[in-house]
């Protein structure tokens, strides 16, 4: 991934479906991908795979607010605290395994808990 000074790290992009209803993460993957946007159409087919009663859609969320202003400040109390949860309380600042399948694992892993 680019840095903001410039050059390179090796870093990963976190996505999550969240259940804003439950507070439950329902679908995490890992992407060494910068843009967010490329993002938001493979997370929707993910999330057609999950079972009819998780995959009802009332309204999607994304980082740039393409869902509507009074909706996106929302994100804050809905589905950012999972991942201030994740880096805080849990204190997964970065991932111990090497390679995009093991770091797939770790990130489940840690969304499930």
């Amino acid at each position: 991934m680019p840095t903001s000074g410039g050059g390179f790290e090796q870093a990963y992009n976190a996505q999550a479906i969240v259940d804003t209803d439950n507070m439950l993460i329902i679908a995490p993957t890992i992407k060494q991908a910068c843009n967010d946007r490329e993002q938001v159409k493979p997370m929707l087919d993910r999330l057609t795979k999950l079972p009819a009663t998780l995959r009802k859609i009332e309204h999607l969320l994304t980082d740039n607010g393409f869902a509507g202003h009074k909706l996106y400040v929302l994100r804050k109390q809905t589905v950012e605290p999972m991942f201030g949860t994740i880096k805080s309380a849990m204190g997964l600042r970065q991932f111990s395994p090497r390679g995009l399948d093991k770091v797939k694992g770790e990130w489940t892993s840690v969304c499930l808990a």
